[in-house]
Protein backbone atom coordinates (compact mmCIF):
# COMPACT_ATOMS: atom_id res chain seq x y z
CA UNK A 1 0.00 0.00 0.00
CA UNK A 2 1.31 3.25 -1.00
CA UNK A 3 1.10 6.65 0.27
CA UNK A 4 0.71 8.53 -2.04
CA UNK A 5 1.52 12.98 -2.44
CA UNK A 6 3.60 12.81 1.10
CA UNK A 7 3.92 15.85 2.76
CA UNK A 8 0.55 17.78 1.07
CA UNK A 9 -3.23 17.27 2.00
CA UNK A 10 -4.21 14.92 4.16
CA UNK A 11 -0.85 12.32 4.11
CA UNK A 12 0.13 12.86 7.46
CA UNK A 13 3.23 11.43 9.48
CA UNK A 14 0.79 9.46 11.85
CA UNK A 15 -0.69 7.65 9.11
CA UNK A 16 2.82 5.59 9.08
CA UNK A 17 1.72 4.26 12.44
CA UNK A 18 -1.59 3.80 11.55
CA UNK A 19 -1.21 1.87 8.24
CA UNK A 20 0.74 -0.95 6.85
CA UNK A 21 2.45 1.36 4.40
CA UNK A 22 5.38 -0.25 1.90
CA UNK A 23 5.84 2.87 -0.19
CA UNK A 24 6.28 6.70 0.36
CA UNK A 25 5.77 8.64 -2.78
CA UNK A 26 6.42 12.45 -1.66
CA UNK A 27 4.78 15.26 -3.86
CA UNK A 28 6.44 16.31 -6.66
CA UNK A 29 6.62 20.03 -5.47
CA UNK A 30 9.01 19.52 -2.70
CA UNK A 31 11.61 17.87 -5.61
CA UNK A 32 10.11 21.16 -8.01
CA UNK A 33 11.57 23.14 -5.07
CA UNK A 34 14.99 21.92 -4.79
CA UNK A 35 16.45 24.43 -6.63
CA UNK A 36 15.02 27.79 -5.04
CA UNK A 37 13.77 26.78 -1.34
CA UNK A 38 15.79 26.67 1.40
CA UNK A 39 14.94 23.80 3.23
CA UNK A 40 13.49 21.60 0.27
CA UNK A 41 16.64 19.46 0.62
CA UNK A 42 15.85 18.93 4.05
CA UNK A 43 12.66 17.65 3.92
CA UNK A 44 13.42 15.31 0.96
CA UNK A 45 16.16 13.78 2.98
CA UNK A 46 14.00 13.71 6.27
CA UNK A 47 11.41 11.58 4.20
CA UNK A 48 13.78 9.65 2.56
CA UNK A 49 15.53 8.48 6.10
CA UNK A 50 12.01 8.03 7.67
CA UNK A 51 11.26 5.32 4.99
CA UNK A 52 14.96 3.94 5.13
CA UNK A 53 14.66 3.41 9.07
CA UNK A 54 11.06 1.82 8.40
CA UNK A 55 11.92 -0.63 5.29
CA UNK A 56 9.82 1.44 3.16
CA UNK A 57 10.34 2.22 -0.26
CA UNK A 58 10.64 5.80 -1.35
CA UNK A 59 9.57 7.27 -4.40
CA UNK A 60 10.35 10.90 -5.56
CA UNK A 61 7.62 12.32 -8.14
CA UNK A 62 7.57 14.53 -10.49
CA UNK A 63 11.23 14.27 -11.91
CA UNK A 64 11.42 16.63 -14.65
CA UNK A 65 15.56 16.94 -15.00
CA UNK A 66 18.60 14.33 -15.03
CA UNK A 67 19.78 17.38 -11.74
CA UNK A 68 16.54 16.32 -10.24
CA UNK A 69 16.96 12.20 -10.30
CA UNK A 70 20.32 12.79 -9.18
CA UNK A 71 19.52 14.32 -6.20
CA UNK A 72 17.19 12.36 -5.13
CA UNK A 73 19.22 9.21 -5.24
CA UNK A 74 21.93 11.60 -3.50
CA UNK A 75 19.12 11.91 -0.58
CA UNK A 76 18.61 8.01 -0.66
CA UNK A 77 15.13 7.55 -2.46
CA UNK A 78 15.05 4.22 -3.73
CA UNK A 79 12.35 4.95 -6.66
CA UNK A 80 11.79 8.05 -8.81
CA UNK A 81 8.60 9.00 -11.14
CA UNK A 82 8.04 11.43 -13.64
CA UNK A 83 8.30 12.73 -17.34
CA UNK A 84 12.26 12.08 -17.10
CA UNK A 85 11.51 8.60 -16.81
CA UNK A 86 8.24 8.44 -18.74
CA UNK A 87 5.01 10.34 -19.59
CA UNK A 88 1.90 8.56 -19.49
CA UNK A 89 0.67 5.84 -21.32
CA UNK A 90 -1.75 3.23 -21.63
CA UNK A 91 -2.16 -0.44 -20.64
CA UNK A 92 -0.79 -1.00 -24.28
CA UNK A 93 2.37 1.10 -24.35
CA UNK A 94 3.70 -0.26 -21.37
CA UNK A 95 3.06 -3.95 -22.24
CA UNK A 96 4.62 -2.95 -25.40
CA UNK A 97 7.65 -1.09 -23.81
CA UNK A 98 8.36 -3.89 -21.25
CA UNK A 99 8.34 -6.58 -24.27
CA UNK A 100 5.62 -8.11 -22.85
CA UNK A 101 2.46 -10.07 -25.13
CA UNK A 102 -0.57 -8.06 -26.23
CA UNK A 103 -3.87 -8.43 -24.25
CA UNK A 104 -4.92 -11.28 -26.66
CA UNK A 105 -2.01 -13.69 -25.55
CA UNK A 106 -2.37 -12.70 -21.49
CA UNK A 107 -3.08 -15.28 -19.77
CA UNK A 108 -7.09 -15.96 -18.73
CA UNK A 109 -7.73 -14.97 -15.52
CA UNK A 110 -7.87 -17.64 -12.93
CA UNK A 111 -11.14 -18.46 -11.14
CA UNK A 112 -11.05 -19.22 -7.32
CA UNK A 113 -12.52 -22.68 -6.59
CA UNK A 114 -16.14 -23.03 -5.71
CA UNK A 115 -17.38 -23.09 -2.29
CA UNK A 116 -18.81 -26.98 -1.45
CA UNK A 117 -20.71 -26.11 0.98
CA UNK A 118 -19.30 -28.63 3.61
CA UNK A 119 -18.66 -26.30 6.37
CA UNK A 120 -14.86 -27.36 6.10
CA UNK A 121 -11.96 -25.01 5.95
Amino acid sequence: MALDDFGTGFSALSYLLAFPFDKIKIDGSFVRALDNTPGARIILGSVAGIGQRMGIVTTAEGIETAEQLTNVRALGYTEAQGFLIARPMDRHAVRQLLNLPGDAEAPAAVEPPAATGTGRA
